[in-house]
């Protein structure tokens, strides 16, 4: 599959379908499939956010509130988020050859590299 189909799973619903769209992303090491990772990395991030039981929804801000409107399952979420992030991770790592400590981190390095970018062999 090409870096554009792969992209389109790395946050499907479906865990082992995401996972292998990841790993597939991280074979690939294409520069089009680094928004997509990022993106699922900082919302495994948030997921995994301790959580404040003094604010509404558990502190997790917005995405508490998508998941009352939507129905998700913060626990669910939660498992998703511990299964996906250590891959995204490495996946990330290992497409810029940088090790970097949160979805955050890997947005900011690619912000400044992006237009430089040569991927690792």
């Amino acid at each position: 599959a090409g870096a554009a189909e792969l992209n389109k799973h790395i946050s499907a619903e479906n865990i082992d379908l995401a996972k292998t769209a990841i790993e597939g992303a991280g074979e690939l090491k294409s520069a089009s499939s680094m928004d997509p990772l990022i993106k699922a990395l900082k919302d495994a991030d948030e997921a995994l956010k301790p959580r404040d039981p003094s604010q509404p929804g558990g502190g997790r801000g917005l995405l508490s509130r998508l998941d009352r409107a939507g129905g998700g399952n913060p626990r669910e979420e939660r498992e998703r988020a511990r299964e996906l992030q250590p891959l995204l991770k490495k996946t990330l790592s290992s497409i810029i050859g940088v090790q970097c400590q949160d979805g955050k981190d890997f947005e900011d390095w690619w912000k400044e590299h992006k237009l430089t970018f040569k991927p690792q062999k």
